[in-house]
């Protein structure tokens, strides 16, 4: 016989969630922020070379954006098995932000070769490595947006996550 999940109390799913929808809302914004520099870096190329031209904000922000999106909305969800799965989908996007080491790479890859005037920087090389500067700092802040979610979808697991099996996680052989 299956064990039902137990009780939420409201208040303390109340103010998780709100941590979820901060986080999500930061997110978002700065997936946003991403974006507009890959756009602005983009525009800029003039000449430039790998990695400045990798469009690393521009790809980049796809998973930020969507971390965002389903936090807010799970936040705003007031049907409890639509919000499940929003949260379900939005710890999944908290793991998947920690994988993104690549764009934090070429991001700084990018800044180096135009602080140092590099032909790969093309000209512009000036602009391209305040923006370039700016894209590292988006990223490192994203990634320790997702590193707190992590910590909130673990810690609160009981509260945000109730239908999950004891260890088990999303992925148990009940998971609607």
């Amino acid at each position: 016989m299956e064990k039902l999940p137990e009780k939420v109390d409201p208040q303390e799913r109340e103010r998780a969630m709100s941590y979820v929808k901060i986080l999500s809302m930061i997110g978002l914004s700065l997936g946003t922020c991403s974006l507009g520099i890959g756009i602005a870096v983009l525009a800029l190329l003039d000449g430039a070379t790998y990695p400045v031209a990798s469009g690393t904000g521009v790809w980049f922000a796809a998973n930020p954006i969507a971390f965002g999106i389903l936090g807010i909305a799970a936040a705003l969800s007031t049907n409890e098995n639509t919000q499940n799965k929003l949260l379900t989908g939005h710890y999944v996007t908290s793991i998947i932000l920690m994988t993104q080491g690549y764009a934090f790479a070429s991001a700084i890859q990018g800044l180096v070769e135009c602080s140092t005037g590099s032909e790969k920087c093309g000209s512009n090389a000036d602009a391209k490595a305040a923006l370039k500067g700016v894209l590292v700092g988006v990223i490192f802040f994203i990634y320790i947006i997702g590193i707190i979610s992590l910590g909130i979808h673990s810690k609160k697991k009981h509260v945000l996550h109730p239908d999950w099996k004891k260890g088990g996680g999303c992925c148990g052989s009940s998971c609607d």
